[in-house]
Order: C-alpha cells, then structure tokens, then sequence
C-alpha cells in the first residue's frame, strides 16, 4: 500500500506508520488479560481431558455479560 516504505526495515515502517509491532501488540493483549483476572472480569477453569490425559485450561471471558 505504501511503496516508499517497502524497502525500510520493519520497525522503521511501523514507526512510520504510527502503528505497534506486533511484539508491543502482544504484551498489550497480556496485560489486559491479566487485568481482567486480577478484576474478576474471566473465570479460569482447570481439569482434565479423559480421551487424553491432558490438564487442560480453560478461560472465560465474563466482560461481554455486562
């Protein structure tokens, strides 16, 4: 879309762009759900899948019944 840009490294075209690397996007997604469990907005669910033996975890997000 940008064609001057397509020949700049990565970070220099995101922060051309005013956009975040995906890395900052990621941590950003970490902490807001961190913030939803420390605020009780998700429940965590634990056990284990029989077929497979596996513990398995399960999280569910309470934010969207309010």
């Amino acid at each position: 879309m940008f064609p001057q840009l397509k020949k700049l490294p990565y970070e220099v075209r995101f922060e051309e762009l005013g956009l975040w690397l995906l890395k900052e996007r990621r941590n950003r997604a970490d902490i807001i759900e961190v913030f939803k469990m420390v605020k009780h907005y998700c429940h965590l669910f634990h056990g284990i899948d029989s077929s497979k033996g596996l513990r398995i975890l399960l999280h569910v997000d309470t934010l969207g019944n309010w």
